[in-house]
């Protein structure tokens, strides 16, 4: 947080510096955007407003599921201070986490660092659980009962939207509707780059399958995931321990990794021009593949999960996690937990969330008057096939959209359009609101993870301000590029 807030302070002085007036309002609380021409009030929780010519909606992260401190249940593991125990008490019972990947292991770390110590033995690091936490333990919930990978080298320090295709490439992929197919794209430009990086990682096996033109990115996704199963997840990442140590003390990339995130980096700044049916592929079988591989686990991190195994204070279990409408009196919480055909209910007297956050829906939307005026829309895609996608799909009707232009499916959050700006209910981009928020504008932008990508997306929308201050016009709709395009300015 220091660091940030000295990042923030420095950007400050240079702007400043170059001559802008920056006026700051922390504890101004915006709970509402009210739209008036050309300028826009902005309401205070006080009831002071203010007016602006744009409005630029970067707000982070709100957890709609509010925690339940009676009964230990937590939506989100942040602050992190309120998951910790009592200072000079321990728990001494099972924790539930859902989910088994970075945040999880902050959670894993704070609260194992609180009832034991590690120690380095013959290179190896072992847990000592403090006395009286006999009964205390971890228990992570993965859908498929997956560990994430392990930390990798890499060749490129950042990933690039166009490293393997330009915008010419990825404008030509389009069909004759104007949409982007998910197959034609790892055809064209995913398949030759996974060859070649698979080649370089010695896996010839698997790059030979790449020949095969019905060996489609479903396949890659499946063959690549057989390579991580286990029967138990734990042994497995001993078994990729040695591997990882190798890439990374010995500076040697695994290829195919880094290749496969810039291409889903790629994909992520043209998804709006995806049909209902790939985004549904993307959401169901590409993304929780990706998020497995790309939030890779540094190698200190894995060693702490070992640890905890070895001395039986972490388990991990796969399936389907419901936390129930009902739950049982007094200070638990109850799951249903889901595999295959046979389920079974939990209770836990502290319980997690860790599965990220999801995209929002209108009724969430933080600023009501843009809901109520239609200044946003739900975002949404084109069904390219109805009949095919209603009999593939399992998503309820209330996702279905239907106007005289076609038939659309709601893919979550609101529609944005490649500049970031709001689109409304007419199907136009407003000229004033920008929104950059990763939980309104996910839909859109699935694949938006990290630093990178935010600093990314401010780029985009201020390229979209340069460039319409350029050509002498206000960005009116035609102006904007469907999707940007990268060019070092430095008059920007």
């Amino acid at each position: 947080g220091a660091y940030f807030r000295a990042q923030y302070e420095a950007y400050l002085e240079k702007l400043r510096d170059s001559g802008l007036d920056i006026l700051e309002f922390p504890s101004a609380g915006i709970i509402d955007i009210i739209p008036g021409g050309e300028k826009f009030g902005l309401l205070s929780a006080s009831g002071k407003s203010y007016a602006a010519h744009k409005v630029v909606i970067a707000t982070g992260h709100v957890w709609n599921e509010k925690d339940s401190p009676y009964r230990k249940f937590f939506a989100s593991p942040w602050p992190i201070s309120k998951i910790l125990p009592a200072e000079g008490t321990r728990y001494n019972f099972p924790v539930g986490i859902l989910g088994a990947s970075l945040s999880a292991f902050d959670v894993v770390s704070s609260l194992s660092h609180r009832h034991g110590s590690f120690t380095e033995t013959e290179g190896h690091t072992v847990y000592e659980p403090s006395d009286g936490t006999e009964n205390f333990k971890l228990i992570l919930h993965d859908a498929n009962g997956w560990l994430p990978h392990l930390q990798y080298e890499q060749e490129e320090p950042m990933r690039e939207i166009y490293r393997y295709v330009d915008r010419e490439g990825m404008m030509a992929l389009l069909d004759k509707n104007g949409q982007l197919r998910i197959d034609t794209f790892f055809d064209t430009v995913c398949r030759p780059a996974l060859k070649s990086s698979l080649i370089k990682d010695e896996l010839k096996p698997v790059a030979s399958l790449l020949n095969n033109p019905n060996f489609g990115m479903e396949d890659f996704v499946e063959k690549m995931s057989e390579r991580h199963e286990y029967a138990n997840a734990f042994n497995g990442m001993k078994e990729e321990m040695a591997g990882a140590e190798q890439s990374v003390d010995h500076n040697k990339p695994i290829h195919w990794k880094e290749v496969m995130d810039d291409l889903m980096y790629c994909l992520n700044f043209h998804a709006e021009l995806m049909p209902a049916e790939d985004h549904l592929f993307l959401q169901k079988t590409i993304m929780p593949f990706l998020m497995n591989v790309i939030a890779a686990m540094p190698l200190g991190s894995a060693k702490i999960f070992l640890a905890l195994h070895d001395a039986g204070k972490l388990e991990l279990k796969s399936g389907k996690v419901e936390v129930l409408e009902k739950q049982p009196s007094g200070d638990s919480t109850r799951i249903r937990l889901t595999e295959g055909d046979s389920s079974e209910i939990q209770d836990y007297k502290m319980f997690i969330g860790c599965g990220g956050q999801k995209n929002i829906e209108l009724a969430d939307y933080p600023f009501p008057s843009l809901v109520e005026q239609g200044v946003i829309r739900p975002a949404r895609a084109v069904i390219a096939d109805r009949e095919v996608f209603e009999k593939v799909s399992r998503v309820g009707k209330d996702r279905f959209q239907e106007d005289d232009k076609g038939k659309y499916y709601r893919i979550g959050g609101i529609d944005i359009d490649a500049a970031y700006r709001v689109i409304g209910e007419n199907g136009e981009p407003n000229e004033t609101v920008f929104d950059l928020s990763f939980i309104h504008s996910s839909g859109v932008r699935p694949y938006s993870y990290g630093l990178q990508a935010c600093n990314e997306t401010a780029k985009i929308m201020v390229e979209s301000w340069a460039g319409s201050i350029e050509k002498g016009h206000n960005t009116k709709g035609k102006n904007i590029e469907v999707a940007p395009v990268y060019k070092e300015n430095p008059n920007l």
